[in-house]
């Protein structure tokens, strides 16, 4: 009988699957709405590949004769050569337009008309909350800009990708305002990571902007922008090649979420397989917001690559962590998947890190440092290839390319040509 990690393991691994079966994006400027229709016969010959490669790794079967631990070491390696497979299957070489995630984002709008289920009254009904509007190398915004993060995300993306064409479109601030404005009328909303709700996602501003986090302390604007850490991070990740690396998994952040709770038991029950410590935040009151120890220094995002294995929990909403952690080429452990970014539908589990569930508890945590910590040449490659994807797909040059694309795919269907209206603010460019 399959346990919980097994189901688990089971779900993750179809969905991995079936993400790469869909027709290649298309090439920079295409307009045709024909893109977003399914390719059926793709899907077909995209099953009955898959179909030979569960039969050839006989993944299910574990034998009646070996223990517990083999068990689970075999289920472990079994999952790295399935998807491996799979991997290299759906997945060539040459990968000339990664973030296809967005050809699912704009779809789940669109109408029988085959335009998106947007038109000017439900634009005017949200003028004064989180609306922005593009004409030209123009932006403008809906009175007063309520959260000025949003301006500057929109704003530094929006310039840099120099885009001409007329759009207007509606931002959330969180997710609470999806919840609680959008539950009669399926209409597009952009908003930087998404759980549940049908969002379109876009570019978070920790990719380049002032960057402030509970476990690597803050940073100048500009600092964090991912094509100067990335010539940085690796570097300090070499360094530290010969003593490194530090042979347990480390986690510092604030409790935002109990889901880290299980690690942190984790660490202070077994030092030798976590360093797992919480830190303060704005909300922090007592020890009894950090597990009734003393809240933890934080610790650089340099002093992180030490460690062989770190861990990714998500936060309020996404982990905007998590692509600085796989710059330092430790192993990745990825917790959960409610909540996503825009490119990671295009990290695989057991290809670019090891997966858990975020209900994951004490004695699973063990058993896959375990497994890391006995296998290291094996998940080496894993964390080898992590580094690669976040070096070579999410430059700053990938991440203007896929905001381009979007605004192009989301304009074509628009059914409604915007009209300038002179009482919009106008957002000017910083020099």
């Amino acid at each position: 009988m399959m346990g919980f990690s097994d189901v688990f393991l089971m779900h993750m691994i179809f969905i991995a699957s079936v993400s790469d079966c869909r027709p290649p994006c298309p090439e920079p400027g295409c307009q045709s709405r024909h893109f977003y229709q399914e390719n059926i016969k793709e899907k077909e010959n995209c099953a009955f590949e898959l179909k030979k490669i569960y039969k050839k790794n006989n993944f299910w079967h574990y034998g009646q004769k070996y223990t517990q631990a083999d068990r689970d070491t075999f289920r472990y390696q079994n999952s790295m050569n399935l998807l491996m497979t799979i991997y290299k299957t759906f997945n060539s070489n040459e990968i000339h337009c990664v973030y296809t995630k967005l050809s699912k984002d704009l779809p789940t709008f669109i109408n029988r008309e085959g335009g998106l289920n947007l038109h000017i009254n439900i634009i005017n009904s949200f003028i004064d909350r989180f609306q922005f509007s593009l004409f030209g190398d123009q932006i403008y915004n809906y009175g007063e800009v309520l959260y000025y993060s949003s301006y500057i995300k929109i704003s530094h993306w929006y310039f840099d990708i120099n885009y001409m064409t007329c759009v207007k479109f509606i931002i959330a601030r969180n997710y609470k305002d999806i919840n609680e404005n959008f539950v009669t009328d399926l209409v597009p909303v952009y908003c930087i990571s998404k759980t549940r709700y049908s969002v379109v996602k876009y570019p978070a501003k920790s990719l380049w902007h002032e960057l402030i986090l509970p476990s690597f302390g803050s940073f100048p604007e500009g600092a964090m922008l991912l094509d100067n850490i990335s010539s940085r991070i690796p570097i300090s990740a070499t360094s530290f090649l010969h003593n490194k690396i530090i042979e347990n998994a480390n986690l510092r952040g604030s409790r935002t979420s109990s889901e880290r709770d299980p690690l942190v038991y984790l660490s202070r029950n077994n030092p030798h397989l976590a360093d797992a410590q919480y830190t303060k935040n704005q909300a922090w009151k007592s020890d009894a917001d950090t597990l009734y120890t003393p809240p933890a220094e934080e610790v650089s995002l340099s002093e992180h690559c030490r460690y062989k294995y770190l861990f990714n929990y998500r936060g309020v909403a996404a982990s905007f962590r998590l692509k600085h952690l796989f710059l330092c080429g430790s192993l990745v452990f990825h917790v959960g998947d409610e909540w996503i970014e825009f490119f990671y539908p295009k990290l695989k589990p057991w290809v670019h890190y090891i997966p858990l569930p975020s209900n994951a508890n004490e004695q699973h945590l063990a058993k896959l440092i375990q497994f890391a910590q006995e296998n290291s040449a094996t998940v080496e490659k894993i964390a080898s290839r992590g580094q690669e994807f976040i070096l070579k797909h999410l430059r700053m040059k990938d991440v203007l390319c896929y905001w381009k694309k979007l605004l192009n795919s989301y304009a074509t269907l628009l059914n409604y040509k915007p009209q300038l209206d002179h009482s919009l603010i106008h957002i000017k460019k910083k020099d």
